[in-house]
Protein backbone atom coordinates (compact mmCIF):
# COMPACT_ATOMS: atom_id res chain seq x y z
CA UNK A 1 0.00 0.00 0.00
CA UNK A 2 1.62 3.21 -0.44
CA UNK A 3 0.66 6.00 1.86
CA UNK A 4 2.49 9.81 1.84
CA UNK A 5 3.68 11.87 4.14
CA UNK A 6 4.39 15.66 3.74
CA UNK A 7 7.27 17.50 5.43
CA UNK A 8 8.16 21.62 5.64
CA UNK A 9 11.71 21.56 5.45
CA UNK A 10 14.69 19.38 3.65
CA UNK A 11 16.92 20.81 6.58
CA UNK A 12 15.04 17.73 8.63
CA UNK A 13 17.59 15.05 9.45
CA UNK A 14 14.59 11.95 7.80
CA UNK A 15 14.30 14.23 5.40
CA UNK A 16 18.24 14.32 4.12
CA UNK A 17 18.26 10.46 4.76
CA UNK A 18 15.74 9.75 2.80
CA UNK A 19 16.81 11.91 -0.36
CA UNK A 20 20.47 11.17 -0.04
CA UNK A 21 19.76 6.95 0.22
CA UNK A 22 16.85 7.26 -2.49
CA UNK A 23 19.55 9.31 -4.85
CA UNK A 24 21.77 6.81 -4.45
CA UNK A 25 20.71 3.53 -4.76
CA UNK A 26 17.97 4.07 -7.17
CA UNK A 27 21.01 6.16 -9.83
CA UNK A 28 19.11 9.37 -10.26
CA UNK A 29 20.58 12.54 -11.95
CA UNK A 30 23.07 15.07 -10.06
CA UNK A 31 19.79 17.63 -10.31
CA UNK A 32 18.15 15.28 -8.00
CA UNK A 33 20.85 15.52 -5.59
CA UNK A 34 21.32 16.16 -1.76
CA UNK A 35 23.59 19.33 -2.66
CA UNK A 36 21.59 20.36 -5.87
CA UNK A 37 18.60 20.76 -4.08
CA UNK A 38 19.83 21.65 -0.55
CA UNK A 39 21.95 24.97 -1.96
CA UNK A 40 18.97 25.65 -4.30
CA UNK A 41 16.77 25.92 -1.31
CA UNK A 42 19.17 28.10 0.77
CA UNK A 43 20.76 30.28 -2.05
CA UNK A 44 17.83 30.94 -4.02
CA UNK A 45 14.79 30.84 -1.84
CA UNK A 46 16.37 32.35 0.92
CA UNK A 47 15.00 30.22 3.64
CA UNK A 48 11.54 32.29 3.02
CA UNK A 49 9.62 30.39 1.06
CA UNK A 50 7.07 28.04 2.52
CA UNK A 51 8.74 24.11 1.65
CA UNK A 52 6.67 21.24 1.50
CA UNK A 53 8.67 17.76 0.78
CA UNK A 54 6.47 15.35 -0.52
CA UNK A 55 7.28 11.78 0.35
CA UNK A 56 5.51 8.60 -1.26
CA UNK A 57 6.15 5.49 0.85
CA UNK A 58 5.13 1.52 -0.02
CA UNK A 59 4.89 -0.12 3.40
CA UNK A 60 6.65 2.78 4.88
CA UNK A 61 9.85 2.50 2.46
CA UNK A 62 10.27 5.71 0.80
CA UNK A 63 10.04 5.35 -2.68
CA UNK A 64 9.36 8.69 -4.20
CA UNK A 65 10.50 12.33 -2.70
CA UNK A 66 8.99 15.74 -4.66
CA UNK A 67 10.43 18.82 -3.42
CA UNK A 68 8.08 21.85 -3.74
CA UNK A 69 7.39 25.96 -2.69
CA UNK A 70 5.11 28.08 -3.04
CA UNK A 71 5.23 31.57 -4.53
CA UNK A 72 3.35 34.43 -3.89
CA UNK A 73 2.09 36.38 -6.73
CA UNK A 74 -0.12 38.92 -4.39
CA UNK A 75 -2.84 37.22 -2.57
CA UNK A 76 -2.57 34.18 -4.94
CA UNK A 77 -0.31 31.48 -3.98
CA UNK A 78 1.40 29.31 -6.63
CA UNK A 79 2.33 26.00 -6.16
CA UNK A 80 6.06 25.61 -8.13
CA UNK A 81 8.75 22.57 -7.88
CA UNK A 82 11.46 23.42 -6.36
CA UNK A 83 14.21 24.96 -8.44
CA UNK A 84 16.47 27.36 -9.60
CA UNK A 85 18.61 28.13 -12.61
CA UNK A 86 21.13 26.08 -12.02
CA UNK A 87 18.87 23.15 -12.32
CA UNK A 88 18.04 22.47 -16.01
CA UNK A 89 15.44 19.75 -15.13
CA UNK A 90 12.65 18.99 -12.42
CA UNK A 91 12.53 15.24 -11.49
CA UNK A 92 11.28 13.55 -8.48
CA UNK A 93 13.95 11.47 -6.69
CA UNK A 94 12.43 7.60 -6.91
CA UNK A 95 13.18 4.28 -8.70
CA UNK A 96 12.20 5.19 -12.53
CA UNK A 97 11.91 1.86 -13.32
CA UNK A 98 9.47 1.17 -10.37
CA UNK A 99 7.47 4.19 -10.79
CA UNK A 100 7.16 2.66 -14.59
CA UNK A 101 5.87 -0.55 -12.84
CA UNK A 102 3.32 1.43 -10.62
CA UNK A 103 2.86 4.82 -12.25
CA UNK A 104 -1.35 5.15 -11.97
CA UNK A 105 -1.11 3.60 -8.25
CA UNK A 106 1.94 6.70 -7.51
CA UNK A 107 0.38 9.48 -9.46
CA UNK A 108 -3.08 9.03 -7.95
CA UNK A 109 -1.62 9.04 -4.33
CA UNK A 110 0.51 12.11 -5.35
CA UNK A 111 -2.36 14.35 -6.85
CA UNK A 112 -4.05 13.60 -3.18
CA UNK A 113 -0.91 14.55 -1.61
CA UNK A 114 -1.44 17.91 -3.52
CA UNK A 115 -4.49 18.33 -2.82
CA UNK A 116 -3.88 18.42 0.56
CA UNK A 117 -1.99 21.49 0.34
CA UNK A 118 -3.19 24.88 0.43
CA UNK A 119 -2.71 27.02 -2.86
CA UNK A 120 -4.73 28.44 -6.07
CA UNK A 121 -2.65 27.17 -8.76
CA UNK A 122 -0.12 24.52 -9.75
CA UNK A 123 3.03 25.09 -12.00
CA UNK A 124 5.29 22.57 -13.00
CA UNK A 125 8.09 23.29 -15.65
CA UNK A 126 11.34 21.55 -16.89
CA UNK A 127 9.87 18.09 -17.03
CA UNK A 128 11.89 15.58 -18.99
CA UNK A 129 10.21 13.11 -21.40
CA UNK A 130 12.95 10.97 -20.03
CA UNK A 131 15.53 10.45 -17.38
CA UNK A 132 18.62 8.17 -18.26
CA UNK A 133 16.68 6.76 -20.84
CA UNK A 134 13.97 5.74 -18.46
CA UNK A 135 10.18 7.05 -19.80
CA UNK A 136 9.22 9.77 -17.16
CA UNK A 137 5.81 8.51 -16.39
CA UNK A 138 5.52 11.46 -13.49
CA UNK A 139 1.97 12.92 -14.04
CA UNK A 140 1.91 11.73 -17.43
CA UNK A 141 -1.51 12.65 -17.61
CA UNK A 142 -1.05 16.19 -16.88
CA UNK A 143 2.18 16.89 -19.41
CA UNK A 144 2.00 19.49 -22.12
CA UNK A 145 4.95 20.02 -24.19
CA UNK A 146 6.87 23.42 -24.22
CA UNK A 147 10.56 22.81 -25.38
CA UNK A 148 12.95 19.80 -26.96
CA UNK A 149 16.41 18.52 -25.62
CA UNK A 150 18.36 16.65 -27.14
CA UNK A 151 21.61 14.63 -26.89
CA UNK A 152 24.54 12.69 -28.59
CA UNK A 153 24.21 9.06 -28.44
CA UNK A 154 27.72 7.82 -27.90
CA UNK A 155 26.57 4.62 -29.81
CA UNK A 156 26.81 5.94 -33.10
CA UNK A 157 30.17 6.74 -35.07
CA UNK A 158 31.22 10.77 -34.39
CA UNK A 159 32.22 10.63 -38.56
CA UNK A 160 29.29 9.04 -40.04
CA UNK A 161 26.92 11.18 -37.83
CA UNK A 162 29.00 14.04 -39.20
CA UNK A 163 28.90 13.14 -42.94
CA UNK A 164 25.19 11.86 -42.83
CA UNK A 165 23.90 15.46 -41.30
CA UNK A 166 26.12 17.61 -43.52
CA UNK A 167 27.27 17.80 -47.40
CA UNK A 168 30.17 18.38 -49.38
CA UNK A 169 29.98 22.21 -49.12
CA UNK A 170 29.51 22.47 -45.59
CA UNK A 171 32.94 20.29 -45.02
CA UNK A 172 34.72 22.01 -47.27
CA UNK A 173 33.92 25.12 -45.08
CA UNK A 174 34.17 23.38 -42.00
CA UNK A 175 37.77 22.47 -43.12
CA UNK A 176 38.82 25.82 -44.40
CA UNK A 177 37.64 27.38 -40.96
CA UNK A 178 39.21 24.91 -38.92
CA UNK A 179 42.55 25.80 -41.17
CA UNK A 180 42.26 29.55 -40.18
CA UNK A 181 41.29 29.15 -36.82
CA UNK A 182 44.89 26.93 -36.38
CA UNK A 183 46.63 29.54 -38.38
CA UNK A 184 49.37 27.02 -39.19
CA UNK A 185 49.42 26.48 -35.24
CA UNK A 186 48.85 23.10 -33.34
CA UNK A 187 45.21 23.48 -31.50
CA UNK A 188 45.23 21.83 -27.63
CA UNK A 189 42.30 20.95 -25.88
CA UNK A 190 42.42 20.75 -22.47
CA UNK A 191 40.32 19.23 -19.42
CA UNK A 192 40.08 20.15 -15.68
CA UNK A 193 38.05 18.89 -12.73
CA UNK A 194 36.74 21.86 -11.38
CA UNK A 195 37.36 21.33 -7.22
CA UNK A 196 37.63 23.86 -4.67
CA UNK A 197 41.00 24.44 -5.18
CA UNK A 198 41.10 25.91 -8.57
CA UNK A 199 37.67 27.06 -8.00
CA UNK A 200 38.99 30.71 -9.67
CA UNK A 201 38.86 28.91 -12.99
CA UNK A 202 34.63 28.63 -13.03
CA UNK A 203 34.42 32.04 -11.46
CA UNK A 204 36.08 33.60 -14.45
CA UNK A 205 33.93 31.50 -16.51
CA UNK A 206 30.93 32.79 -15.27
CA UNK A 207 31.81 36.74 -14.95
CA UNK A 208 32.79 36.34 -18.80
CA UNK A 209 29.80 34.65 -19.65
CA UNK A 210 27.32 37.43 -18.10
CA UNK A 211 29.23 40.11 -19.44
CA UNK A 212 28.73 38.67 -22.69
CA UNK A 213 25.50 38.14 -22.50
CA UNK A 214 24.99 41.85 -20.94
CA UNK A 215 26.56 42.84 -23.91
CA UNK A 216 24.62 41.60 -26.19
CA UNK A 217 21.32 42.51 -24.40
CA UNK A 218 20.30 38.55 -23.47
CA UNK A 219 18.65 37.79 -20.37
CA UNK A 220 21.43 36.88 -17.91
CA UNK A 221 21.74 35.08 -14.53
CA UNK A 222 23.19 36.08 -11.05
CA UNK A 223 26.65 35.67 -10.77
CA UNK A 224 27.35 35.87 -7.17
CA UNK A 225 24.80 32.94 -6.90
CA UNK A 226 25.79 31.07 -9.84
CA UNK A 227 29.40 30.65 -8.41
CA UNK A 228 28.00 30.33 -4.24
CA UNK A 229 25.96 27.44 -5.58
CA UNK A 230 28.79 25.79 -7.55
CA UNK A 231 31.32 26.30 -4.98
CA UNK A 232 29.21 24.37 -2.59
CA UNK A 233 28.78 21.62 -5.08
CA UNK A 234 32.41 21.62 -5.76
CA UNK A 235 33.06 21.14 -1.37
CA UNK A 236 31.03 18.26 -1.39
CA UNK A 237 32.64 15.00 -0.67
CA UNK A 238 29.78 13.16 -1.18
CA UNK A 239 28.81 14.09 -4.97
CA UNK A 240 28.99 10.98 -7.27
CA UNK A 241 29.26 13.03 -10.45
CA UNK A 242 32.57 15.25 -11.66
CA UNK A 243 32.10 19.38 -12.61
CA UNK A 244 34.21 19.62 -15.79
CA UNK A 245 35.51 22.81 -17.82
CA UNK A 246 37.12 21.90 -21.24
CA UNK A 247 39.02 24.80 -22.85
CA UNK A 248 39.72 24.75 -26.92
CA UNK A 249 43.76 26.88 -27.13
CA UNK A 250 45.51 27.90 -30.10
CA UNK A 251 49.24 28.59 -28.86
CA UNK A 252 48.56 30.13 -25.63
CA UNK A 253 45.16 31.64 -26.52
CA UNK A 254 41.41 30.47 -25.31
CA UNK A 255 39.36 30.60 -28.31
CA UNK A 256 36.32 27.98 -26.47
CA UNK A 257 35.00 27.12 -23.07
CA UNK A 258 32.41 24.24 -21.96
CA UNK A 259 31.57 23.88 -18.88
CA UNK A 260 29.77 20.84 -17.74
CA UNK A 261 29.31 17.82 -15.76
CA UNK A 262 30.33 14.24 -15.91
CA UNK A 263 27.88 11.35 -14.62
CA UNK A 264 27.31 7.79 -15.11
CA UNK A 265 27.92 7.40 -18.85
CA UNK A 266 27.05 10.98 -19.93
CA UNK A 267 28.73 14.47 -20.17
CA UNK A 268 25.95 17.35 -19.34
CA UNK A 269 26.66 20.20 -21.26
CA UNK A 270 25.98 23.30 -19.22
CA UNK A 271 27.93 26.44 -20.07
CA UNK A 272 29.85 27.28 -23.49
CA UNK A 273 31.47 30.21 -23.94
CA UNK A 274 33.41 31.62 -26.80
CA UNK A 275 35.71 34.69 -26.01
CA UNK A 276 36.27 37.24 -28.52
CA UNK A 277 39.59 36.62 -30.47
CA UNK A 278 40.59 37.02 -34.04
CA UNK A 279 39.13 33.75 -34.59
CA UNK A 280 35.55 34.34 -33.27
CA UNK A 281 34.11 34.64 -37.01
CA UNK A 282 35.06 30.88 -37.58
CA UNK A 283 33.06 29.20 -34.94
CA UNK A 284 35.70 27.42 -32.97
CA UNK A 285 32.68 26.72 -30.55
CA UNK A 286 31.31 24.77 -33.55
CA UNK A 287 34.70 22.32 -33.73
CA UNK A 288 35.14 22.17 -30.28
CA UNK A 289 31.47 20.48 -30.03
CA UNK A 290 32.77 18.34 -32.38
CA UNK A 291 36.18 17.12 -30.77
CA UNK A 292 34.32 16.84 -27.48
CA UNK A 293 31.65 14.21 -29.33
CA UNK A 294 34.51 12.33 -30.76
CA UNK A 295 35.98 12.55 -26.99
CA UNK A 296 33.12 11.05 -25.09
CA UNK A 297 32.28 8.89 -27.56
CA UNK A 298 36.03 7.21 -26.59
CA UNK A 299 34.98 6.96 -23.13
CA UNK A 300 31.65 5.25 -24.38
CA UNK A 301 29.49 8.48 -22.79
CA UNK A 302 26.58 10.37 -24.12
CA UNK A 303 26.56 13.96 -24.72
CA UNK A 304 23.50 15.63 -23.35
CA UNK A 305 22.72 19.28 -24.17
CA UNK A 306 19.93 19.35 -21.29
CA UNK A 307 17.69 22.22 -21.85
CA UNK A 308 17.20 24.88 -24.57
CA UNK A 309 16.24 24.35 -28.00
CA UNK A 310 18.73 26.20 -29.59
CA UNK A 311 19.64 25.55 -33.67
CA UNK A 312 23.11 24.30 -32.99
CA UNK A 313 22.31 21.75 -30.49
CA UNK A 314 19.95 19.94 -32.55
CA UNK A 315 22.17 19.82 -34.99
CA UNK A 316 25.15 17.44 -33.11
CA UNK A 317 22.30 15.20 -31.95
CA UNK A 318 20.69 12.33 -32.82
CA UNK A 319 18.27 11.43 -29.74
CA UNK A 320 15.65 13.85 -28.94
CA UNK A 321 12.97 14.29 -26.27
CA UNK A 322 10.48 16.43 -25.04
CA UNK A 323 10.55 19.06 -21.64
CA UNK A 324 6.73 19.20 -20.30
CA UNK A 325 4.99 21.61 -17.96
CA UNK A 326 2.05 20.93 -15.59
CA UNK A 327 -0.46 23.96 -15.30
CA UNK A 328 -3.38 22.85 -12.91
CA UNK A 329 -5.81 25.24 -11.31
CA UNK A 330 -7.36 24.57 -8.16
CA UNK A 331 -9.66 27.19 -7.52
CA UNK A 332 -11.23 30.94 -9.32
CA UNK A 333 -8.64 32.43 -7.52
CA UNK A 334 -5.84 31.01 -9.40
CA UNK A 335 -7.49 32.17 -12.63
CA UNK A 336 -5.58 35.14 -13.37
CA UNK A 337 -1.82 33.25 -13.23
CA UNK A 338 -3.72 30.90 -14.91
CA UNK A 339 -3.88 33.17 -17.82
CA UNK A 340 -0.75 34.26 -17.58
CA UNK A 341 1.41 31.34 -18.03
CA UNK A 342 -1.04 29.25 -20.60
CA UNK A 343 0.12 32.39 -22.43
CA UNK A 344 3.64 32.04 -21.61
CA UNK A 345 3.59 28.72 -23.27
CA UNK A 346 1.55 29.37 -25.90
CA UNK A 347 3.72 32.31 -27.23
CA UNK A 348 6.84 30.22 -26.48
CA UNK A 349 6.23 28.49 -29.67
CA UNK A 350 6.53 31.90 -32.39
CA UNK A 351 10.34 32.59 -32.12
CA UNK A 352 9.63 35.80 -33.07
CA UNK A 353 7.64 36.44 -30.38
CA UNK A 354 9.94 34.32 -27.94
CA UNK A 355 12.88 36.67 -28.73
CA UNK A 356 10.90 39.84 -28.40
CA UNK A 357 9.48 38.88 -25.45
CA UNK A 358 13.31 37.63 -24.07
CA UNK A 359 14.40 41.02 -25.02
CA UNK A 360 12.06 42.70 -22.59
CA UNK A 361 12.70 39.83 -20.05
CA UNK A 362 9.29 38.89 -19.82
CA UNK A 363 10.67 34.78 -21.13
Amino acid sequence: MITYQIYNDIDVSEVEEIIKNLYYKKNNIFFQSKTFINNCKNIYHNNKSKIYIIVLKENNEPILVAPLYIQKKFTIKILKWLSCETIDFNIPICDFKYLHEKSEEINTIFLKALNSLSFDILMFDKFPEFVLENKNLFLENFLKKYSTSCYFDGKEETQTFYINKTNSKIRQTDRRKLKKIANNEKIYYEKTDITKENFEIFEKLVKDKFTQYYNKNKRTFNTNKVKMFYFNVANDKEKNFKLIIHKMKVKNTVISIIFGIEQFNSFYYLIPYVPVSPVYKFSPGRFHIKELLDFYKKKKMNFDFTTGDEKYKKQWSNKFYSVNYVLKIKNIKGFPIFIYFWLYYYLRKFKIIKKILQFLKVL
